[in-house]
């Protein structure tokens, strides 16, 4: 380790080369009794900061709670305070965010039912880290993202979660570029899945972030390694996907080659056309349809089916209409059945197609198939990551 760098913090995600308190008046350092307006001169005896992070951060998330963004000001009181003890813990614990959503965390994570899940929180130094076999603490990155912070709750004084920027950029050093990718694509989903739950999935009206916004975000944290990963990484991922299955089709074809994709431009997901009467005929009365992938540049469009059988004629007359919807519309669409995703083979001969729709080299070598085949086995499998 270079000589004077700090030790990092056990379980933590980075090094204390900045004490985020300096500098903070100490009129700003208080707040108020409902410990979220600063008052000038105001002693404020209340609780330290309670930040929650990585699991905790992924599982505030999965709840689809309403999340307030966090004025500037109150932000900076809320990370230089940022406390990593049981007493914090005991509150966020007690949130419904997080009571409510126990068995998703304790999949997640991997823990038999007679192990307690353990809370991640976040704190700018080892000042306010307590230890606890019940608390995993993250040390805070030395630059952080614009808009760091979210309110998730209120619990004997307010209770934060890292923003979708800055769970990504603590995540960096811990994960993989796979799992980065699919963490990012979620959170720019409109899905939520609950393994807890035999695989339910609940949607939400808006993604949580958007790729520009995370490019955007991240921006004042240029230098540090997990922010050259991202940039790297977030403008393949691909924004509003709506299942497990799309966020899987999304990487396996926009991903570079590198990393086991095919290197496609990214798509407009779930586009929603409104349609017009002799449309709404000739599909039953319905008034929208949407397209799963669609690039309009190049007048294509891919859906994904997920019936499992696929050739009953009453599915083949749906397809059928659908495409010719889109054929009047001047794109031509194309259907990827579940047992099409299913077969290698299959697959690549319909991504084959594809490539040649959007004017993209198609590459059958074998140098690269090691990287598409480790790709395929982690987007496929259960989405267990966080």
């Amino acid at each position: 380790m270079p000589a004077n760098r700090p030790e990092p913090v056990p379980g933590g995600s980075g090094y204390a080369e900045q004490d985020l308190t300096a500098g903070l008046s100490a009129d700003v350092g208080r707040r108020s009794g409902n410990g979220r307006n600063p008052v000038g001169g105001a002693l404020y005896a209340g609780p330290m900061s309670c930040l929650v992070c990585d699991l905790g951060a992924w599982t505030v998330f999965a709840s689809r709670a309403p999340l307030s963004p966090v004025p500037k000001e109150e932000a900076d009181i809320a990370l230089s305070e940022a406390d990593c003890s049981e007493a914090g813990a005991s509150r966020a614990r007690r949130s419904p965010c997080l009571s409510s959503m126990t068995a998703f965390s304790r999949i997640h994570a991997g823990l038999p039912p007679r192990l307690p899940v353990p809370l991640h929180l976040a704190t700018p130094s080892d000042r306010h880290r307590g230890r606890s076999r019940l608390l995993v603490g993250h040390r805070l990155p030395r630059l952080l993202p614009d808009n760091p912070l979210l309110l998730f709750d209120d619990v004997d004084g307010p209770l934060y979660t890292v923003s979708p920027a800055l769970y990504l950029l603590m995540r960096a050093p811990l994960a993989d570029d796979v799992n980065l990718a699919l963490a990012a694509t979620v959170l720019c989903g409109t899905y939520v899945r609950h393994p807890d739950e035999n695989g339910e999935i609940c949607y939400r009206e808006d993604p949580l972030a958007t790729v520009g916004g995370l490019l955007a975000d991240l921006e004042p944290c240029g230098g540090r390694r997990g922010h050259r990963r991202l940039k790297d990484l977030l403008p393949f991922c691909q924004e509003r996907s709506a299942s497990p299955m799309e966020t899987a089709l999304s990487l396996l074809m926009t991903a570079p080659k590198s990393l086991g994709g095919r290197g496609f431009p990214r798509a407009l997901l779930n586009s929603k056309w409104v349609l017009t009467p002799d449309e709404r005929f000739a599909l039953d009365g319905q008034s929208t349809m949407r397209v799963d992938f669609l690039w309009p540049e190049a007048g294509f469009g891919i859906e994904y089916d997920s019936a499992k059988f696929h050739d009953s004629p009453e599915q083949q007359e749906k397809d059928a209409a659908r495409r010719e919807v889109a054929e009047g519309r001047g794109i031509h669409l194309m259907t990827v059945t579940r047992a099409t995703v299913r077969d290698e083979l299959k697959l690549d001969l319909l991504l084959e197609k594809a490539a040649d729709r959007l004017g993209v080299g198609f590459d059958w070598n074998d140098r690269m198939l090691a990287a598409r085949r480790a790709l395929r086995a982690r987007v496929l499998c259960e989405h267990l990551f966080w």
